[in-house]
């Protein structure tokens, strides 16, 4: 189920729907997927090769005007024809064309779906990196809203002992400038939080962040993101084997085929035609 937030109510998102939110607006997934599905066709017109072509034609002719007759005389004479056809071509040998662009149309539909996972992959972290980097600046936020409350209770408390005669009245200033602090504080990590709200904000392409508010995800829904840079270098790696390589090599194959000869057999189309003359008086 794809979630999305309502523009006038504040709505609390959990990571995955953030997540799935943004593979949904993100333009460069909306891109991968178009690359994805015309690898896919180009691959069915791939395999479609081996098939023979078959088409076919209609025309119309109008004549208008002095014709030549079985008598060989000439007479005012309207005539129209009409044909119907039909030709058909099969291919008996291309020099393993169709075979190696068959090859080469799925190790790009391959290599297209990599390139869509990866990119997956890629705002799943930046949103997931923008998802707890609110959260932290949500919990210092509101953990320094409680210093303060703390700090006014100081502040009460050192009145109180001022006006029994038990504290100064540099102790009163003194806990009074603490609470100054404490609220600049206060101020400085609640726009923090706004900012991260803001960067999450446009990581998931929304139009502004006053609508948005997060949960703590589960710990069973956390990804795994703590990969090691030797792990990623791997999975590079396979990912370049995998499917680049091959790539690159079948796209060498198939150049190479074009100096194979080429051979077709195309019978001879198959006509109908049909005439209609009608004579004008002189």
């Amino acid at each position: 189920m794809i979630f999305s937030p309502s523009a006038h109510a504040q709505t609390e998102m959990t990571l995955r729907q953030c997540i799935d939110y943004a593979y949904v607006r993100s333009n460069v997934v909306k891109t991968n997927e178009m690359a994805v599905e015309k690898s896919e066709n180009d691959l069915s017109t791939a395999k479609g090769g081996h098939l023979p072509t078959v088409s076919a034609y209609a025309t119309q002719r109008f004549d208008f005007g002095r014709g030549l007759t079985s008598n060989n005389t000439y007479e005012n004479l309207n005539t129209s024809n009409t044909s119907f056809g039909i030709e058909a071509q099969l291919t008996l040998f291309a020099g393993f064309r169709v075979q190696n662009n068959v090859k080469y149309q799925k190790l790009c539909v391959e290599s297209a779906t990599a390139n869509l996972q990866a990119a997956k992959e890629d705002l799943g972290i930046n949103v997931a990196s923008a998802y707890l980097q609110v959260l932290c600046s949500k919990e210092i936020a509101e953990a320094q809203k409680a210093q303060v409350e703390l700090s006014r209770q100081q502040l009460d408390l050192k009145t109180a002992l001022r006006d029994n005669g038990k504290a100064s009245d540099a102790d009163v200033a003194q806990a009074r400038s603490l609470v100054a602090q404490e609220e600049m504080k206060a101020v400085q990590y609640d726009n923090e939080y706004r900012l991260a709200l803001l960067d999450l904000s446009q990581a998931l392409e929304m139009p502004s962040p006053d609508s948005l508010s997060v949960v703590a995800p589960e710990v069973s829904e956390m990804p795994s993101l703590l990969q090691g840079p030797e792990q990623v270098y791997q999975e590079v790696i396979i990912r370049c084997t995998t499917s680049t390589l091959p790539l690159l090599a079948t796209r060498w194959t198939r150049t190479s085929t074009r100096a194979l000869p080429y051979i077709s057999t195309s019978p001879s189309s198959i006509s109908l035609p049909h005439e209609t003359v009608s004579a004008r008086p002189r």
